[in-house]
């Protein structure tokens, strides 16, 4: 019997193909870039951090290839009455593993499910994560009489001192919401087990199903066969209205009927696939016209840190760290990095680089990345 960790679990609650090819064929995903580590490791960030809301915590420190050895470990710790909060508890039922971000020891020999996630609010994912969780736990027996999510408080400000754990957190009872979910598991994990043991992965066509909850990992595998114009790279296409292109047999943008109705931003892709020509508005010519050359132009770079690094800012706040301001037809470019001060960015922006416009060219274009 193959096992499910909790992440394969909702890998196929997601997509039954997903789970099929992370088990059999994982060679096949996408190797996980630099945006993708950087998210894995902020979210292990927030989770260390969120130990701080449970001091006299023990950390069950056993990787997950030792799974064995981190329920045994587990087990002893659940005997130890000392111990307010259990970090990364391991528990398995029927082939089903899970790593609890914290149990919490409770009154009357009860416990509370937690688990931390980076995000600002509680998502529908959040709620079938924690259903599997509690789904295990009580089935190897013990009695789960809180259900939290632990999320960042999206209205929280870094002081001048150190962060106040308590205040960047929110904590969300979610257990009749989780309640209602119990049910759906055994039925959904027979399905998922079903899926498992087919010879060949399920012939799912990819769609946007494909990025919710979360971008798939094989998703340049499964449409590698699929046109440079396929109508799923039409811009902000709905779940509905691909399936009803689909269903119509249209697979190319530049098939898309006049008579389907579609944004005006979709239409314009369309009719650039269709002529083969690139869309150039007819008043952009007018709209350039007085920004030179020659010219000055600003680019400034920002970081967004899940845990703020400056007082006054807050979680996913973006913060100017960088700039260029390049002089159009000339190979001068002035740049600096810029001081941490809390202002908006235009202020701290003029404040940085008022030195380098003098005897240049207005500032005649912004751009913002990040």
């Amino acid at each position: 019997m193959t096992t499910l960790s909790k992440s394969k679990y909702l890998a196929g609650c997601q997509c039954p193909k997903r789970l099929w090819l992370a088990c059999f064929e994982p060679e096949l995903a996408t190797e996980a870039g630099a945006a993708d580590q950087g998210q894995l490791e902020m979210g292990q960030e927030i989770g260390r951090h969120a130990h701080a809301l449970f001091p006299g915590g023990m950390l069950v420190e056993e990787e997950a290839w030792r799974h064995g050895e981190a329920i045994a470990r587990t087990r002893a710790v659940l005997e130890d009455s000392s111990v307010p909060a259990i970090f990364e508890a391991a528990f398995e039922h029927d082939g089903i593993r899970i790593r609890v971000d914290v149990l919490e020891r409770l009154a009357e020999s009860s416990w509370g499910l937690r688990e931390v996630k980076s995000t600002t609010s509680v998502k529908e994912v959040h709620l079938d994560d924690l259903a599997v969780q509690r789904f295990v736990l009580e089935r190897c027996g013990l009695r789960v009489h809180s259900t939290e999510l632990i999320h960042v408080n999206r209205d929280f400000v870094r002081g001048e001192g150190p962060i106040d754990w308590r205040s960047f957190f929110s904590r969300v009872e979610l257990a009749t919401e989780v309640t209602m979910r119990l049910a759906a598991v055994p039925e959904r994990i027979a399905v998922l087990r079903s899926i498992l043991a087919q010879p060949v992965a399920p012939g799912i066509e990819p769609s946007p199903h494909c990025f919710v909850p979360r971008a798939c990992e094989f998703w340049e595998h499964c449409t590698r066969e699929k046109p440079a114009d396929w109508i799923l790279y039409l811009p902000r296409l709905g779940a509905s209205r691909f399936a009803e292109l689909r269903a119509a047999g249209i697979e190319c943008i530049a098939d898309v009927p006049d008579n389907v109705p579609l944004t005006r931003l979709q239409a314009r892709a369309r009719d650039v696939h269709r002529s083969g020509r690139p869309f150039v508005a007819s008043e952009l010519a007018d709209a350039l016209a007085d920004t030179g050359p020659p010219g000055c132009y600003l680019d400034f770079e920002t970081i967004n840190p899940a845990v703020p690094l400056y007082s006054g800012t807050g979680p996913y706040e973006p913060v100017p760290v960088q700039w260029s301001l390049p002089l159009a037809l000339s190979s001068a470019k002035l740049c600096g990095w810029l001081t941490t001060v809390r202002l908006a960015a235009p202020t701290l922006l003029r404040a940085m680089f008022r030195p380098s416009l003098a005897d240049r060219p207005p500032l005649t274009s912004v751009k913002l990345a990040s």
